[in-house]
C-alpha cells in the first residue's frame, strides 16, 4: 500500500480550534509511488511528483524529492526548495529542520531563524524552544545539556537539564538528575516558568506539558493529571495515558481504551481496542479488527468499516477502505480515493 507520512507529534499536537480561521491547505495523495495533492473537493491541484508528503500546517506542507525535504504553500508553489535531511510541520510560525545531522529552525518563507546546531529541538513555543546542545566527546551524552533558546537562538535559560519538553500556559517540563551528597539517586521531572526558575520541584517520574490546563504526570506509581500548583486534579485507576485535547483524554484500563474528562470521569467507558485523540470533535477508536469514529459523548459518528484511519485535520480524515487510501468528510463521504490499479 502507498503510504503517506504522517507526523503527528504530540506527543503534543494543539487541537484545531475552528476550520474558518485555517490557512488554506491541500491534502495529500498517493498515485502510482508518487506524492501530489488535492484540494477541499478532490480536485488533483499538486501533481504527484514528489517522494513523500505531509498534511498542511500553518499554510505549509512538508515534500520530499530524493533524500531531501522542503515545503510548498497551498498553491503548490515550492517556498522552501528540498535541502533537508528531515523536518517537522510549522507551529507557531517554525518549523524544526535537520541539515549536517544538527537541527535548526526556519520561518514561513524558507529564511533560517535559528541556525542547525543542536543534536535535537523541540517545538518552538511562545518564543522559547528546548534544545539539546550536544559537543562531540564521548561522554558528552550523560551531561545536562538541555536548555531553552528565543526565536533568534540566544540562550533564553542556559542548559542545565537532562531533558526538556516545551512551554505550554507558561510552564516546560524539565528533567534533571536527583543527588545526596555526591551520590547520583536518579532522574525526576519539574516544571520551571519562562525565567528558569523552579515551580514545581522534580519529583515524577514522567511528565508531558500542560495541555488545556492540566499536565499528565507519574509520581511513583501513580498516574493522573496535575494543576499548575502541583495539586492532584486527577489520579487515574489506568495503565496508561495521554494528554487532553478538546476536552477529552484517551486512557487505557484492563487493557482497553476509553476517554475521561476534565473531571476524571469516564465519559467513554474503555472498551476499544486502538483510540486515537480527539481532533474536529470526532475520534477513531477500533474494535473488532475495524475502525471508526465517535463523538465525544461516546456516540458513534462514522461506523466501524475502516482498515485503519487518521484523525480528521482540516475538515477531511485519511482513511483506508479496502486497502486503498480514502479522504472522507466528517459525514462519511468520499471526497478522494486511489485508483485500484495503484494497490500494492
Amino acid at each position: 500500500m502507498r503510504r503517506i507520512l504522517l507526523v503527528i507529534v504530540a506527543l503534543l499536537v494543539a487541537p484545531i480550534s475552528g476550520l474558518a480561521q485555517s490557512p488554506a491547505v491541500l491534502y495529500p495523495i498517493a498515485e502510482e509511488g508518487a506524492y501530489g495533492f488535492i484540494d477541499r473537493a478532490g480536485k488533483v491541484v499538486v501533481e504527484p511528483t514528489y517522494d513523500e508528503a505531509q498534511p498542511f500546517s500553518e499554510g505549509r506542507a512538508a515534500v520530499r524529492a530524493g533524500s531531501r525535504w522542503g515545503f510548498i504553500d497551498a498553491t503548490g508553489a515550492e517556498v522552501v526548495a528540498p535541502q533537508y535531511q528531515a523536518v517537522f510541520p510549522f507551529e507557531e510560525g517554525y518549523a524544526r529542520v535537520k541539515r549536517g545531522g544538527r537541527w535548526g529552525f526556519i520561518g514561513p518563507d524558507g529564511a533560517v531563524a535559528i541556525p542547525p546546531a543542536y543534536r535535537e529541538v523541540r517545538e518552538l513555543r511562545k518564543g522559547l524552544a528546548p534544545v539539546e546542545r550536544g559537543g562531540e566527546g564521548p561522554f558528552d551524552w550523560i551531561r545536562p545539556d538541555w536548555g531553552f533558546v528565543d526565536s533568534t537562538g540566544a540562550w533564553a535559560i542556559a542548559p542545565a537539564y537532562n531533558n526538556a519538553l516545551s512551554f505550554s500556559d507558561g510552564l516546560a517540563p524539565i528533567e534533571r538528575t536527583r543527588k545526596f551528597l555526591f551520590i547520583r539517586l536518579d532522574r525526576r521531572w519539574g516544571f520551571i516558568d519562562r525565567e528558569g526558575q523552579q515551580v514545581l520541584p522534580p519529583q515524577y517520574t514522567t511528565a508531558r506539558s500542560f495541555s488545556e490546563g492540566l499536565a499528565l504526570v507519574e509520581d511513583d506509581g501513580i498516574l493522573g493529571f496535575i494543576d499548575a500548583d502541583g495539586e492532584w486534579a486527577i489520579q487515574l485507576e489506568a495503565e496508561q495515558a495521554f494528554s487532553f485535547a478538546e476536552g477529552r483524554a484517551r486512557i487505557r484500563a484492563g487493557g482497553q481504551w476509553g476517554y475521561i474528562d476534565s473531571t476524571g470521569t469516564r465519559v467513554v467507558p474503555p472498551e476499544y481496542d486502538q483510540a486515537q485523540d480527539f481532533s474536529e470533535g470526532l475520534a477513531g477508536v477500533r474494535q473488532a479488527g475495524r475502525w471508526g469514529f465517535i463523538r465525544p459523548d461516546g456516540s458513534e459518528a462514522l461506523p466501524f468499516i475502516y482498515d485503519r484511519v487518521r484523525p480528521f485535520q482540516h475538515g477531511l480524515a485519511l482513511v483506508w477502505i479496502g486497502g486503498r487510501l480514502t479522504y472522507i468528510d466528517p459525514t462519511g463521504a468520499i471526497i478522494w480515493q486511489e485508483s485500484a490499479d495503484d494497490r500494492e
